[in-house]
């Protein structure tokens, strides 16, 4: 994310297609930084929050959202239209395509998707596994990775689309919260913000 990265949100509510119950009941919040982070337990909205975001709520599934949502002083449709955006979803196994026979091949499917050279494959994929020490698994299929690995791996193909911004959504014990805190950045402000059912924090 760039140095002004705003994020404001005013009264959003989130229901996904065939549920009574809402994902996200009215939520108002304002964050700016570099990093912005949500943290909080299961089920209190994180997830679908940045799916809305990431264009996956309410496109690829469906859904409807009420209220506003600004990135950078833009509604959220017309911001998304003009940048690329990576995800990384809370379970690594589901970040991965099942269709690769190899992890150099499941890394360069997002990139062959938006028509990117071989040439241009091939460094985003080098750049991206010398940073996750992923060079010596190219050749090994999916199917065969530990956990761990499968977890560097699912980090890698959102790194290696290099777009500026990426949403992760992540699970962590609740003794993980402090950490986060001052780990990411010591500087960090919380902003108290509550969905239908628990309380999520934002730092930023």
């Amino acid at each position: 994310m760039s140095n002004n990265f705003q994020l404001t949100i005013s009264q959003l509510s989130l229901r996904y297609l065939g549920f009574e119950n809402l994902a996200l009941e009215n939520i108002s919040a304002q964050s700016r930084g570099k990093r912005i982070g949500i943290i909080g337990p299961s089920h209190a909205g994180k997830s679908s929050l940045l799916a809305l975001l990431a264009g996956i709520a309410g496109k690829m599934i469906p859904a409807k959202f009420f209220g506003s949502v600004r990135i950078n002083g833009e509604e959220l449709e017309a911001w998304r239209s003009q940048h690329e955006i990576a995800l990384l979803l809370q379970d690594s196994a589901s970040q991965l395509s099942g269709l690769a026979d190899t992890v150099y091949d499941e890394l360069a499917f997002s990139l062959l998707n938006q028509g990117k050279s071989d040439e241009e494959i091939e460094s985003a994929v080098k750049r991206a596994t010398d940073q996750l020490d992923l060079t010596n698994l190219l050749d090994q299929s999916p199917n065969q990775l530990s956990g761990g690995q499968t977890q560097r791996v699912a980090i890698a193909t959102a790194l290696v689309t290099e777009s500026p911004t990426c949403f992760c959504s992540t699970t962590r014990p609740a003794r993980w919260i402090p950490w986060a805190a001052s780990t990411f950045s010591a500087g960090w402000k919380s902003f108290p913000v509550h969905s239908c059912s628990s309380p999520m924090n934002w730092m930023t």
